[in-house]
């Protein structure tokens, strides 16, 4: 009898970011154009991050190097960092003179401080010489893209607890893009208005992330038993035929994730999944799982999730054949 198992993989499709950065950056064309495949999204909570000890440093022909700590409230440990400003998805153009401007965290210094080293800082913004935007960095930001190679940099330290997120919320933006989707969302609101800060004087709208996830890619293996009658539908099925689509995959993929982790804010819990009109269900398969292909790890009130890029790494979400939705642990 022809076994069937399918693998399914999502990735970010944005480094994480807070409520407040989504509210200002929800309407620009470049992030909407990275963020028009992000059919699922998490909504979480992470203690603040914060640049700290910022500063340049001037190396041979022109190599800008900006040189800073990343901290976590309520987190001991510390990421030694460097980025080299004058790169390909930076500022890519080394004869044009780079300005700075620095977001600070709450409370604001007074006055603004105009030396080296910058402390408390939570964004930072880049132009060049005409003022024309070039791009922007937060701590989060940095370390994602550090982490996939989109820019080049250096992280020292343990940034395995700087990617952690408790999770509150797991939807879907199948039907609209995920800015729409998230744009007066009712429960996002609800949480900011109820969920208390990790730390006395921070905002909730500076804890309160949002990961945007996409589909990344699928396997199927079929197995057959000796003898097997062979069919067209069996050789469809080996030949990896018709297989469901990023959205049907999606669409099950949080129903998966929702089951497993029960959020506190999800008022529907799929009691009754595998089960599903609209998902992997209708296509019969033995077993299934779900990865997720980045550097993450999600917090629920049962256990942990860890993302990785490997496709072979990082713990799974997988489901068995008329069975419970099972995590299973890489490492236990």
């Amino acid at each position: 009898m022809a076994t069937k198992v399918m693998f399914n993989y999502l990735e970010l499709a944005y480094s994480p970011i807070s409520n407040y950065v989504f509210s200002l950056i929800k309407d620009d064309p470049r992030f909407r154009t990275l963020t028009e495949k992000s059919t699922l999204y998490i909504i979480g909570q992470r203690a603040e991050l914060t640049f700290e000890n910022l500063r340049f440093e001037d190396r041979d022909n022109r190599q800008f190097v900006c040189l800073f700590d990343i901290k976590q409230k309520g987190n001991q440990s510390v990421l030694a960092c460097e980025l080299p400003i004058y790169q390909q998805n930076l500022a890519s153009e080394s004869s044009k003179v780079i300005k700075f401007q620095f977001e600070y965290a709450s409370p604001k210094p007074n006055p603004i401080p105009n030396i080296f080293p910058q402390y408390n800082i939570v964004n930072l913004l880049l132009t060049d010489q005409d003022s024309t935007f070039i791009g922007w960095l937060s701590p989060e930001n940095f370390i994602q893209n550090c982490l996939n190679g989109a820019i080049r940099g250096k992280i020292n330290g343990p940034v395995e607890e700087f990617i952690k997120y408790r999770v509150h919320y797991v939807g879907k933006a199948t039907e609209q893009n995920v800015w729409k989707r998230l744009t007066g969302h009712s429960t996002l609101q609800e949480i900011l208005s109820l969920q208390y800060p990790l730390h006395f004087g921070t905002l909730p709208t500076h804890e309160i992330a949002i990961l945007f996830l996409k589909f990344r890619e699928a396997f199927k293996i079929d197995t057959i038993s000796a003898g097997e009658k062979i069919t067209n539908d069996l050789v469809d099925s080996l030949l990896s035929k018709n297989l469901p689509n990023g959205k049907i995959i999606s669409l099950d993929a949080e129903k998966a994730f929702i089951n497993a982790m029960q959020p506190k804010y999800n008022k529907e819990f799929y009691r009754n999944y595998p089960k599903s009109k609209d998902g992997l269900y209708a296509y019969h398969l033995d077993s299934y799982s779900f990865r997720i292909h980045s550097y993450l790890t999600l917090e629920y009130e049962n256990g942990t999730i860890e993302g990785c890029p490997s496709l072979v790494e990082g713990d799974a979400v997988v489901i068995e054949k008329n069975q419970p939705v099972k995590v299973f642990k890489l490492r236990s």
